[in-house]
């Protein structure tokens, strides 16, 4: 790639400013910060399948697919699992994962692909101009019924008008709440504040799941 350094775990391209992360996440230190909730949805929509295998996409998944691999290692063959990543390690050709070199905001990808995606690290390192458009992206490739988590805090208002704009009233976010620590850490102060996308309709049930906050005080 042209005009494109790195540095420790990260990499910048220096034609657009944006940073991009290239460390590796496990999906137990995901799932913890997210509250549980990528485990409980994930679970959730097994539970519903009928026997088909759920399609999930980790949206800047880093150059191993460490947390793919492991959600591949936990479910099994019930699972499809996608990542999504602007770089890639071109020796790692897991065979449980889908992986796709491409920018988030420009997924070539069908429409209405997937029931769960997760995006961790992802928003903070791309410029506020462009964040809508893989919000936008994200929506897309969302299956009617399905959920996307990020761990980014988001003018909630703000991206629910734009949505509304670009969808109709077919998709929404809503913040949720998730753990700012380490497992088995404790935290003063209140949780932090994550994103959830839901794509109408939407299963009544999945309101009841609800995050497992601990070690804050």
């Amino acid at each position: 790639m042209e005009k494109t350094v790195t540095w420790g775990l990260c990499l910048q391209r220096d034609d657009k400013g944006e940073f991009f992360t290239l460390a590796n996440r496990h999906f137990d230190k995901i799932d913890h910060y997210l509250g549980y909730l990528p485990s409980r949805f994930i679970e959730f929509f097994l539970e519903n399948a009928g026997g088909r295998s759920v399609d999930i996409l980790d949206l800047g998944a880093g150059v191993n697919l460490v947390s793919a691999k492991e959600i591949c290692k936990k479910y099994g063959r019930k699972v499809r699992v996608t990542t999504i990543d602007f770089v890639v390690n071109k020796a790692i050709r897991p065979a449980s994962v889908d992986r796709l070199q491409a920018d988030a905001a420009h997924i070539s990808l069908r429409d209405n692909v997937f029931e769960f995606i997760y995006a961790f690290q992802l928003l903070s390192y791309i410029q506020e101009d462009k964040q809508l458009e893989v919000i936008r992206e994200m929506v897309r490739v969302l299956k009617s019924g399905g959920v996307a988590l990020l761990d980014d805090s988001l003018p909630f208002e703000t991206i629910n008008h734009q949505l509304f704009e670009s969808f109709g009233p077919v998709a929404y976010c809503i913040p949720r709440e998730g753990n700012k620590s380490e497992p088995g850490q404790v935290v003063f102060g209140g949780p932090s504040i994550t994103t959830m996308i839901i794509k109408e309709p939407v299963d009544q049930r999945m309101y009841g799941i609800r995050e497992r906050i601990i070690g804050h005080i």
